[in-house]
């Protein structure tokens, strides 16, 4: 049979198993930072500004908005999945131009990207797409493997309202927007 200290021994190895097993099934959430053990961590992850304003004052040729994202992310396995989306928080007019549906916005995006490590980030701007409340793939591409690859998207958002919309200068129409990192384990 099993003795005393052979039990313990089992016992205390089950025991860690499991622990180590729930650690990368769950991540480990840290004021500032969200960190993956063994995988990656976000360094950073910035939106400026998070309210898109745009003027209107000839439906001919509308108005123009536009916002900065920029992420840092960090991770010693390269290769992984990353990308952004967006939506307009349950909003499905813009803010002082009720008569003016989200989707009368076109976003377009420029993407640059540098890395530090030996395997090299990647990534591409998804096409150009109207907004929408559902989320909206704006960029994706694949995770580098050093610390600090940043990913910098540059949006433009268009209106152009062809004498359909009442638009507005002052207060210029608004829309807030939710933009979120998913990166791949």
């Amino acid at each position: 049979m099993f003795n005393r200290k052979t039990l313990i021994a089992a016992l205390c190895l089950e025991i860690a198993a499991f622990w180590i097993a729930d650690r990368i099934r769950r991540p480990v959430l840290r004021p500032g930072r969200v960190e993956l053990p063994y995988l990656v961590s976000i360094g950073s992850f910035t939106v400026s500004p998070s309210t898109v304003s745009i003027a209107s004052t000839d439906p001919d040729t509308g108005g123009n908005g536009s916002a900065t994202v920029t992420s840092v992310i960090n991770g010693p396995i390269g290769g992984k999945p990353w990308s952004v989306t967006v939506n307009t928080s349950g909003s499905t007019n813009l803010t002082n131009c009720a008569t003016v549906p989200v989707s009368a916005v076109r976003a377009t995006c420029s993407l640059a990207i540098s890395g530090t490590g030996g395997t090299q980030p990647t990534g591409a701007c998804g096409s150009a797409f109207n907004l929408s409340t559902t989320d909206t793939t704006i960029a994706s591409g694949t995770q580098g493997d050093g610390s600090g690859n940043t990913y910098t998207i540059t949006m433009s958002y268009h209106f152009t309202d062809a004498w359909n919309y009442l638009g507005a200068s002052s207060p210029a129409c608004t829309v807030t927007l939710a933009y979120t990192l998913h990166v791949g384990l």
